[in-house]
């Protein structure tokens, strides 16, 4: 008899809708069996626990994010050509997905992941870093911190909104 397909797939999505919607702390491993329609026992086939799954989540769309962001980098040569292509880019990924990136927004206080991605601490570092590839190197603190906050003011508070 054949063996039935991976529900994988299933606990990951249910899961990362669960925390971005509920929070880690709220979610549970039963609610996430749940939703997923696999028993407890299936889950922790695919994860010995809950933050097993949400640290391999968080880094594998983290990850997804900053491949998204560096391609955007690339685009145009002028800091106004880039900046326009991060925004499209996170909206685009947005759009297409939103339950990983909420997930991610929404978590990287909570998550700290087995590794540090790309160095990163949080989200918010990792605009930083990024926009100040957009900007250059500049002497002022203030210029280097602007434009992570107009990109967190245009971008992510209207996704959590």
């Amino acid at each position: 008899m054949p063996r039935p397909p991976s529900k994988k797939a299933d606990i990951e999505q249910a899961a990362m809708e669960l925390f971005a919607s509920q929070g880690y702390a709220a979610t549970t491993i039963k609610d996430i069996a749940f939703k997923s329609n696999v028993t407890e026992g299936a889950l922790y086939r695919h994860y010995v626990s809950k933050e097993q799954l949400a640290n391999t989540l968080f880094e594998r769309e983290l990850s997804n994010i900053v491949l998204k962001l560096l391609g955007a980098l690339d685009a145009g040569e002028k800091p106004a050509e880039k900046l326009k292509a991060v925004i499209k880019a996170l909206y685009t990924a947005y759009k297409e997905t939103p339950w990983p990136i909420l997930f991610v927004l929404l978590n990287f206080q909570n998550l700290k992941g087995d590794r540090i991605i790309y160095q990163q601490k949080n989200f918010y570092d990792l605009i930083i870093q990024y926009a100040n590839q957009l900007i250059g190197s500049t002497k002022s603190k203030h210029k280097k911190e602007l434009l992570p906050t107009v990109l967190n003011g245009i971008v992510v508070q209207p996704i959590f909104y």
